[in-house]
């Protein structure tokens, strides 16, 4: 941390994974609350639009899957720095068009997901 630097306001460990109280649950999304919560939010969604203009369409269900999981894009091309989301716990879920934004890519990315 730099000299005369503010302490961060919240430390590892400080948010606890659930609090309870007599009437209220809150806890971390899980992996088995992929179905209810895409329901919800497609259920929702046209309450909740005027205040989310940046959201245009409800999710599919493979965009709300990745963004439910931890999803990594990676360059197939770069096929040595693959290995890093490999040893990081990630999986290769898919090969998708992503287009060509460099002269060396191929246009095609690998996307890598980890459940939480």
């Amino acid at each position: 941390m730099e000299p005369n630097a503010p302490e961060p306001a919240l430390r590892p460990g400080d948010v606890p994974e659930r609090i309870e109280t007599d009437s209220l649950v809150l806890r971390r999304w899980e992996p088995d609350d992929l179905d209810a919560r895409y329901r919800a939010i497609a259920a929702s969604f046209r309450h909740l639009h005027p205040w989310m203009e940046w959201a245009t369409e409800p999710p599919t269900g493979q965009e709300h899957r990745e963004r439910f999981h931890c999803a990594l894009r990676w360059p197939q091309a770069n096929v040595r720095s693959a290995a890093v989301p490999r040893r990081l716990g990630y999986r290769l879920d898919r090969i998708e068009g992503d287009g060509v934004k460099a002269p060396a890519e191929s246009g095609r990315g690998m996307v890598w997901i980890k459940e939480r």
